[in-house]
Order: C-alpha cells, then sequence, then structure tokens
C-alpha cells in the first residue's frame, strides 16, 4: 500500500498540476489547499486541480448572455 501524501508533497503536486494553467494563485493560497486537502490521494488532488480549472469553462457554457 502506498500512504497518502503529505502536506509538503500535496503542494508540489499541485503547483505542477497548474505550471502551465494561467492562474492568480499565490504561495499562501497554494499553500493553504494544500492543507485543506488532507488525506487526498494523488489522483484525487489531481481531479481537483483539474475540476478547478475546467469552471470558468462551465460558467461559460451555462450564461445566458454574452458582452
Amino acid at each position: 500500500m502506498i500512504p497518502l501524501p503529505e502536506a509538503p508533497a500535496r503542494k508540489s503536486l499541485i503547483t505542477n498540476l497548474l505550471k502551465k494553467t494561467p492562474n492568480s494563485l499565490t504561495e499562501d493560497d497554494i499553500d493553504s489547499i494544500a492543507e485543506r486537502t488532507a488525506g487526498f490521494s494523488g489522483a484525487d488532488v489531481s481531479i481537483l486541480v483539474r475540476d478547478a480549472a475546467y469552471q470558468p469553462l462551465r460558467i461559460c457554457q451555462n450564461a445566458t448572455k454574452f458582452k
């Protein structure tokens, strides 16, 4: 059995997953996310980051009016 990643490993994973995605997260934001994801596996963190990255697209898809 592979143990769940600790906070520094989750922070590194989040940073790597967001490397090519434009975002406005600060280092403190990433630290907070890493702390809040205690008990998450690497796959769980990956899904979380991917889902968060697609959220703006979902908002645009549901928009009824465009400027």
